[in-house]
């Protein structure tokens, strides 16, 4: 029923591994560095009390506490609001 073709190659299927094209720097990303993660504090967004993070952060809402602590970076957008100590290894001032 079925005829077979003589000489015809078999193929094996080929492996192709995806790979995703890397993230474009962001606003975010590129004041602070593009290999670190960042956390944000949007704006419309109110924090009352200490912040600590492990990671940068950028503040483009407002924050009132004691104290706002990073081992990283901290960015203070133009928008952002900060009433309380900031301890970071660097901090940046956007207004």
């Amino acid at each position: 029923m079925f005829e077979k073709h003589k000489g015809s190659k078999q193929t094996t299927p080929e492996t192709v591994e995806a790979k995703a094209p890397p993230p474009a720097p962001g606003p975010s990303t590129a004041a602070v560095g593009s290999s670190q993660k960042v956390a944000m504090i949007g704006s419309g967004i109110s924090i009352a009390g200490d912040v600590t993070a492990d990671s940068n952060l950028k503040v483009e809402g407002v924050i009132e506490g004691r104290s706002v602590q990073s081992s990283q970076d901290i960015e203070v957008a133009e928008s952002g609001k900060v009433v309380a100590s900031i301890e970071a290894r660097v901090v940046r001032i956007g207004g």
